[in-house]
């Protein structure tokens, strides 16, 4: 995701221990994709 962030002009705007939150948070079921959609974009900013 990163990776297709940066070649868009993108980054996340997050701290380590946030970003790896979400991802346990999504692999546990505890959000949906849509969720997951839009804190990548709460958390995108333009380079």
């Amino acid at each position: 995701m990163r990776t297709f962030l940066k070649l868009n002009g993108y980054d996340i705007q997050a701290s380590a221990r946030e970003k790896y939150q979400t991802w346990m948070r999504l692999a546990n079921n505890q959000i949906n994709e849509a969720e997951l959609a839009n804190w990548i974009e709460e958390k995108s900013v333009k380079n």
